[in-house]
């Protein structure tokens, strides 16, 4: 049921974000949860340089506009100031810490620049540290992350050796083995948890509609260990109200 309910709330969310793209002429090219902020990268459909960063599920959603340029290996690179001047530091050190420079003594310099490609795949994939991405179809300016690969360097360097079918099949092969692993270790992130409970989760956040997060939090606190799991939950279902309503 837990599984359940989060999984209900991540398409909820990304319904809200499919909304705004579709009202501002953008293409969904990833969303998805980091922590408890919902992200989404998405492309102008006419301007294919221009991008966006969504920041969402908190007070104060933030949408950052991302204008990248081709480098001279064919991606799409954005400098990072972009980030910084608009992204609060928490914000940016989570897609630091995913893995968004594969080198990472380029963290520090705010005037070093990132490839859109890996910041797709910061929101898409759990980690892509220590990792290149293949782009599945060869064109490394299709940043959908239906068309991106962690993969290692040597592996990278070999996919681009082989013929279009055989270099398909294989790809396309690895990316879904890696998405069944994503898969795999969210449920297994949450199977031994004492907050696992998708029927407490769902009292919680109804609970939450008519009372402070501290009565919440006293209430609730004999069944889930610590006041900030309690407060984690809370702040999943950011916008609870809506939800709800939904699920009605």
């Amino acid at each position: 049921m837990f599984r359940d309910l989060k999984h209900q709330y991540a398409n909820f969310m990304q319904g809200k974000i499919k909304k705004y793209a579709n009202g501002n002429g953008l293409k969904v090219l990833v969303s998805g949860f980091i922590d408890n902020y919902y992200m989404a990268v998405c492309q102008n459909t006419k301007q294919n340089l221009k991008y966006t960063l969504i920041v969402e599920n908190i007070k104060q959603p933030l949408t950052v506009e991302l204008n990248t340029y081709l480098n001279q290996d064919s991606y799409h690179v954005c400098n990072l100031y972009q980030l910084t001047n608009q992204l609060p530091n928490k914000i940016i050190q989570k897609l630091m810490d995913r893995g968004l420079y594969k080198t990472p003594n380029l963290q520090r310099k705010n005037t070093s620049s990132f490839a859109i490609h890996r910041l797709v795949c910061c929101i898409g994939y759990m980690s892509i540290n220590n990792t290149t991405i293949h782009h599945i179809n060869k064109n490394k300016t299709d940043n959908d992350i239906n068309n991106l690969t962690p993969i290692s360097l040597s592996v990278n360097i070999f996919l681009d050796t082989i013929d279009d079918y055989n270099h398909m099949l294989l790809a396309g092969r690895m990316f879904k083995d890696i998405v069944d692993d994503k898969i795999k270790k969210e449920i297994n992130k949450h199977r031994y948890s004492v907050a696992s409970n998708g029927n407490l989760h769902k009292d919680i956040i109804e609970y939450k509609q008519q009372h402070q997060t501290k009565e919440v939090v006293n209430k609730f606190k004999q069944y889930i260990r610590t006041p900030q799991a309690i407060r984690d939950i809370i702040n999943y279902y950011f916008y609870v109200r809506d939800f709800i309503k939904e699920l009605a």
